[in-house]
């Protein structure tokens, strides 16, 4: 408890020390607020990239069902070109949490990353049936990967789809 005090306070070199001890101690607890967690914000503060995703590593081996790891975790891997390993804390995430937008997001992400055509369409899908702050990008997108996919017809269904929404959109008038 003491770490998180100090945390709260950004007395973050005291709190490092309280919250490693306390995780010597108990290296399994993963209750909120876990010491790798608080851990990961600190390092996150100072920018220290590779230590925070350390203690995110160490935050979803002991907790199964840490959903925000995973998608940072992904996201990470992503940008440092590690498809395979973005791809399985992508899949970490939805098992957690199959109905959250950012994780289609993400597994777009490493579709096109990795020219897998069929994994943007399914996840482009999802996307188009889940997201409803902004249909006509999601079925613009979905229409592109149905191109790329060589599935001309539901490419053009979604296109029309978009454009009846929002029949200016360029983007979609381009596809």
């Amino acid at each position: 408890q003491l770490g998180i005090v100090l945390f709260k306070e950004e007395a973050f070199d005291e709190a490092m020390v309280h919250l490693e001890i306390a995780h010597e101690i108990l290296p399994d607890y993963s209750g909120y607020p876990s010491p790798p967690l608080v851990l990961a914000q600190i390092y996150e503060r100072r920018g220290d990239r590779d230590a925070r995703i350390a203690q995110l590593k160490v935050m979803l081996e002991n907790h199964q069902h840490d959903y925000d790891s995973a998608i940072l975790l992904a996201k990470n891997a992503l940008d440092q070109g590690a498809v395979e390993e973005a791809g399985y804390y992508m899949e970490r995430a939805i098992s957690v949490s199959p109905y959250r937008l950012d994780v289609h997001q993400v597994g777009a992400a490493i579709a096109a990353s990795s020219n897998d055509s069929q994994m943007a369409v399914r996840e482009y899908e999802v996307l188009a049936t889940l997201d409803r702050n902004d249909p006509v990008e999601a079925r613009t997108n979905l229409a592109e990967a149905y191109m790329k996919n060589g599935q001309p017809q539901q490419a053009k269904r979604n296109i029309l789809t978009a454009l009846e929404i929002a029949p200016s959109y360029e983007r979609a008038q381009a596809v």
